[in-house]
């Protein structure tokens, strides 16, 4: 499936990388990918012709910190993503280094977490992931960190005073966990659910109760193995166009956990994937546009593994050079950062031996056909947890703009589909957080749409809700 293209990292140094994240951290509509330092600088990449080019500034690199995880987010509604940062120089328990708030000034970045007035609400226990959150659904984001022996903290910005605060007590997601990560998405219905991937003691999954707070609804839904996932992903699972959870044990098997109209959740993972291994990160996308998505699953000291949907199942092929069979494999995300409608594969690596970040392509075109949805907030930045669906040749495909899956991992804002050979698609529907929808009908494919929430195209007198954001450098040169 892949060949190795990282000899076109610049600069190119080893290092002993934590997670990663495709970011958009101005209005200039370039994405850039952040790269976590546990031993060195952060690192925010930007695609300069043929290499990928650091463009982090002292305050972004947080040079003598040792960062885990990153992720970016709208918190203050200006368009643009503010990062965070997530410090921890222990595995579990309480730690000395201090997470960090990034939000722009100008050129450069300031750090919201120095002001001292946050000190009772700030993390000091170590943490895995990070990920972005609008559980309001008006597109002003927080950021939950999964704590690794503490409570999980979700820190918004107060409408009323614009300070910081932890939500997580007020809405009932305070629970004390050895978290790995978060899956967030219409899981189970029409309603956002979280789901918390525990690397100590059985899974959470929350969905709201009321109004305002949540509840743990994961031993009546069929979550109760203990221990639980280090990674969980929404994703369509058996091709119905629904939202299912992929989950990677720790010590005991993978699981493809599929929704029935009963309520409960059920494992439809063949053998061969539930086999428990060492796995790390886990992303899953069309890297070969054939209209079926692949499951790569990123392994620490075993070979890669690589499945696709053939013949109506899983099953494993070749991942090429990509397989990587010794590697300290960490997180992995799928991006087309080239915007050539081609999605790349970047992994990084960690706990014990320095790598390179890793960026692999597709080894043969088969020349498919494609189509890119970007949905934004009425802000103008991404729209992360809007959920977007297309119907073509009589089949419906379903993504999750991401908000913080897999292990560590952010994966670009843009839901990506490959067509295969269709040359049409009838219908694509965006539904925002807040449950605002958007129809498409025909849109031309081989190409990026971004779609602004509808409150957005208001405020501009009516505009058209296609193609208001140049969403990728190439998106002006491919006919959008």
């Amino acid at each position: 499936m892949f060949v190795d293209c990282r000899w076109f990292c610049h600069p190119s140094v080893h290092e002993v990388q934590g997670g990663l994240a495709v970011v958009h951290p101005d209005q200039s509509g370039v994405p850039a990918l952040l790269v976590a330092g546990m031993q060195g600088p952060n690192r925010l990449y930007r695609l300069r012709g043929d290499v990928l080019v650091d463009e982090a500034d002292p305050v972004l690199a947080d040079a003598g910190s040792a960062t885990l995880s990153v992720a970016g987010a709208d918190m203050d509604r200006d368009g643009s993503e503010e990062i965070y940062l997530q410090n921890s120089e222990v595995a579990c328990g309480p730690k000395r280094g201090q997470d960090r708030l990034l939000m722009r000034r100008g050129s450069g970045w300031i750090n919201r977490f120095d002001d001292r007035q946050l000190d009772p609400f700030l993390n000091r226990i170590a943490a895995r992931s990070v990920a972005a959150f609008d559980r309001k659904g008006g597109g002003k984001y927080g950021f939950i960190v999964a704590a690794f022996g503490g409570p999980i903290r979700l820190f918004e910005m107060d409408p009323a005073s614009g300070c910081l605060l932890d939500a997580a007590p007020a809405v009932h997601l305070d629970e004390v966990v050895g978290a790995n990560g978060f899956a967030i998405g219409t899981l189970a219905g029409e309603d956002i659910g979280l789901f918390v991937a525990s690397g100590v003691g059985p899974d959470l999954f929350f969905r709201r109760h009321g109004e305002a707070t949540y509840a743990d609804v994961a031993s009546e839904a069929g979550f109760s193995d203990d221990p639980g996932a280090r990674a969980a992903m929404p994703v369509d699972l058996d091709g119905n166009g629904r939202l299912d959870l992929l989950l990677m044990g720790t010590t005991g098997p993978h699981r493809m956990m599929v929704w029935g109209e009963d309520g409960i959740w059920r494992d439809i993972a063949p053998a061969l994937f539930a086999e428990p291994s060492n796995a790390r990160g886990v992303v899953v996308a069309d890297f070969d546009n054939d209209g079926y998505q692949e499951i790569f699953t990123h392994h620490h000291g075993e070979p890669n593994r690589l499945f696709a949907w053939r013949e109506g199942g899983w099953r494993s092929i070749d991942p090429g050079g990509a397989l990587e069979p010794s590697a300290p494999g960490l997180a992995c995300l799928a991006a087309d950062l080239d915007g050539d409608g081609r999605l790349e594969l970047f992994t990084s690596y960690g706990e014990g031996e320095a790598g390179r970040l890793g960026w692999f392509k597709l080894a043969e075109d088969a020349g498919y056909h494609w189509l890119r949805i970007a949905p934004l907030t009425a802000a103008g930045a991404p729209a992360r947890g809007a959920r977007v669906i297309i119907e073509a040749q009589g089949r419906r495909q379903v993504r999750m703009i991401d908000s913080g899956s897999g292990y560590l991992s952010q994966g670009e804002p843009v839901a990506h589909f490959g067509l295969g050979t269709a040359i049409r698609v009838e219908r694509v529907t965006i539904r925002w957080p807040d449950g605002t929808e958007i129809s498409l009908k025909d849109p031309a494919i081989d190409r990026t749409h971004a779609v602004q929430h509808r409150q957005g195209c208001d405020r501009r007198s009516g505009a058209n809700a296609a193609d208001l954001y140049a969403w990728t450098r190439r998106l002006a040169t491919s006919g959008a």
